[in-house]
């Protein structure tokens, strides 16, 4: 699996600007823990096999591993969980350059906590 510890602010800066998103988003806390978490690869492999392998969407395993910080913040704004989404789908669809593409799915588990009520789970595409 390729390392995405080395992700910076600018890499995810640039893919927001590339979807024409505001960079706001990475003076959050929240963006603090996206860097944590790509920094901490066990995690990071963990997260990648419930995707990959039973379908948990990276957002929910994310979540799940920081609960004790997202309980604290209790229910997101629509503009942090647009910026959650952005960086998985940077990390698994760019980053993680595996052939993956996004299905929607409703199995969101313990980020429903926090407001989220679909998230995506990253598929391989044939032939990859």
């Amino acid at each position: 699996m390729k390392s995405i510890k080395h992700l910076t602010r600018s890499e995810f800066e640039g893919y927001f600007r590339s979807m024409r998103k505001p960079t706001h988003f990475f003076e959050t806390e929240i963006f603090a823990k996206v860097i944590e978490f790509v920094r901490d690869d066990k995690l990071v492999a963990h997260v990648k096999f419930a995707n990959d392998v039973n379908g948990t969407p990276p957002l929910t395993s994310f979540m799940s591993a920081y609960a004790e910080f997202f309980d604290k913040l209790g229910l997101l704004s629509t503009y942090e969980k647009t910026g959650l989404a952005l960086c998985f789908r940077y990390i698994f669809c760019v980053v993680l350059n595996g052939g993956y593409s996004v299905k929607k799915v409703r199995k969101v588990g313990k980020a429903a906590d926090y407001g989220i009520v679909e998230a995506s789970v990253f598929t391989k595409d044939k032939g990859v």
